[in-house]
């Protein structure tokens, strides 16, 4: 036992020197990243990040900066936070991603952004929502396009057994639920 608890000494002080490159967290800048993504403003996105705000941090209310950024739809400032390596796949308490709100919101530029970052186009919510149900649900044509090309199941089911074509139809989506007929999805 002792020579796990050596060992385990040993190993965090060989490797916190690997780390020390790596940019510092400082809690405190948090609060001005959040309300700088509320804001879209990229120069202050920047400046909190650059005194080591955490790109993960959240609001009161669970939403990351990217998730927020997703909402206002500030390309500039998702830039910014995917630069200083923002999870693409961090979900709020019910378990929505960034990726959910953009194609929500219909930001393809950024959609296509999360998508090359490595956002997992079929992440379910708490309720099993996913992207390409949220964008059939608002009607938005080439994000629907951008989910069908990047592999999304067109056939995933909701808690309540909706899919993405079930949205498109049940929202008057007509071109949407069409472009998903088209790609194989079943209702």
């Amino acid at each position: 036992m002792k020579k796990l608890v050596l060992l385990s000494a040993i190993l965090t002080l060989v490797f916190a020197g690997c780390e020390s490159s790596q940019k510092k967290i400082n809690a405190e800048k948090n609060p001005d990243l959040v309300s700088a993504a509320e804001k879209g403003d990229k120069d202050q996105t920047k400046k909190a990040l650059d005194e080591g705000a955490d790109p993960n941090a959240k609001n009161t209310k669970g939403w990351s900066s990217l998730m927020i950024t997703a909402y206002y739809g500030n390309d500039e400032v998702a830039s910014e936070l995917l630069g200083a390596n923002a999870d693409v796949n961090q979900k709020n308490s019910n378990g929505v991603t960034p990726l959910m709100v953009a194609s929500y919101k219909g930001n393809v530029k950024l959609v296509n952004q999360l998508i090359a970052k490595g956002a997992d186009v079929n992440a379910q919510s708490s309720k099993n929502v996913t992207a390409l149900m949220a964008a059939s649900y608002t009607g938005q044509k080439e994000t629907v396009a951008a989910l069908i090309a990047a592999k999304a199941d067109l056939n995933k089911k909701t808690k309540s057994g909706a899919t993405a074509l079930y949205y498109a139809e049940k929202k008057n989506n007509t071109e949407v639920a069409e472009m998903l007929k088209a790609a194989g999805a079943e209702k």
